[in-house]
């Protein structure tokens, strides 16, 4: 009777747990990635691709650049705006180096970065890229 008890008991916790991560993010990655397309306008766009986030840079409708990166490197917590520079970035675990590929599609070029960098036009927008990049790397990564 008290090991059935213990292990419903259990269950109905797990299910408990499971119930509130699902409900924790509120919108699917899929929701929160087209919101955050819009909020970056077209000189840049992000999509995910399996493991990868992939962020697209555009000058006068020509890509330029494309950061790479396996999302589940990326650190939620470094998600940061920068008003001197206009700029949304973040970076992976500290232990991880330098593990953002970036193709410069101008020059053929590939090189290693610790960031990914966004501009943006302005404050307001930042603040809620922020919030919003954030809570989308959290919801990949536990997906």
């Amino acid at each position: 009777m008290m090991k059935t008890l213990h292990f419903l008991c259990s269950f109905f916790i797990g299910f408990l747990f499971l119930l509130q991560t699902s409900n924790t993010f509120g919108q699917e990655p899929s929701e929160r990635l087209a919101r955050i397309n819009h909020i970056i306008g077209p000189e840049n766009s992000i999509e995910v691709k399996r493991k990868e986030f992939i962020v697209e840079g555009f000058r006068e409708n020509i890509k330029v650049k494309s950061d790479v990166v396996n999302y589940f490197n990326l650190d939620p917590e470094t998600v940061k705006y920068t008003p001197s520079d206009s700029i949304v970035s973040f970076t992976c675990y500290a232990d991880i180096g330098d593990c953002v590929e970036r193709h410069l599609h101008i020059d053929n070029q590939k090189v290693y970065r610790k960031r990914v960098a966004i501009r943006v036009a302005d404050f307001k927008n930042a603040q809620e890229l922020v919030a919003q990049l954030k809570e989308l790397i959290v919801a990949l990564q536990y997906k």
